[in-house]
């Protein structure tokens, strides 16, 4: 399902196409097989002459990527993402995590049934922004009669393949609902949960860092496994 999209759809995930890329728990990337291409860095644009990315260099070979876009009262936004970028099987990808969420203040609700051993709190994730979840792990024993949760704020890892030529940039998403499909039908393996969102649940890949890596090589030649975002263009 390979369709153009703005700049600003593709980077907010506000896709009105279905298209949306997958919430992976963990990176694509090791401390020792990210790579660095200084060709990334600099401003991009696509259609829209006021939506804009900038990609500069941050620590440990990390790209630090800002969105700029115009919001609908017409002033600029600015948003801020962590990027690394992965060499794989010929092919390059982009690791994109956010690093700045929205705040809400709606009630997280978690349950356990007290009156079950070994009972656990459920669900195990909740959907608390985009690209952010939180995680609740337990009970589990303490010391003595005290009960232990593990609580934890997972920020999610979306992936992007990378195609580049001179002044021209392309990136495609690891697409949601292709991934979830083609799990159904057992055409790939791939370790994945359910969360809770406002709205019903969504879906989760669980799967270590060499998982991912597996299924990203395993299923980027199937047509809709990578859904198309937008050509861009460098002017600095």
């Amino acid at each position: 399902m390979a369709r153009k999209i703005s700049l600003l759809v593709l980077l907010c995930f506000l896709f009105l196409t279905g298209c949306v890329p997958v919430d992976c728990l963990n990176p694509l990337y090791t401390d020792s097989n990210v790579i660095f291409d200084p060709a990334l860095l600099g401003k991009w644009v696509g259609s829209e002459p006021d939506e804009s990315l900038r990609l500069e260099r941050a620590e440990n070979n990390a790209y630090q990527i800002v969105l700029t876009e115009k919001k609908e009262s017409g002033t600029l936004q600015q948003t801020v993402y962590e990027a690394h970028l992965v060499s794989l099987g010929g092919e390059k990808y982009l690791d994109l995590v956010p690093k700045e969420f929205p705040s809400s203040s709606n009630e997280i609700l978690f349950k356990m049934d007290s009156a079950k051993k070994g009972a656990r709190f459920a669900p195990t994730l909740e959907k608390i922004a985009e690209g952010l979840y939180l995680e609740v792990l337990g009970p589990t024993p303490g010391k003595g009669t005290v009960q232990e949760l593990q609580v934890k704020l997972r920020p999610v890892h979306w992936i992007f393949k990378v195609e580049m030529h001179e002044k021209s940039l392309s990136l495609y998403h690891l697409d949601h609902e292709w991934i979830q499909e083609a799990i159904k039908k057992g055409k790939i393996q791939a370790q994945y949960t359910k969360a809770r969102k406002e709205a019903g649940t969504t879906f989760v890949l669980t799967g270590s860092t060499a998982d991912l890596q597996a299924l990203v090589v395993h299923t980027v030649d199937d047509p809709g496994a990578f859904a198309e975002g937008m050509a861009l263009q460098k002017v600095d």
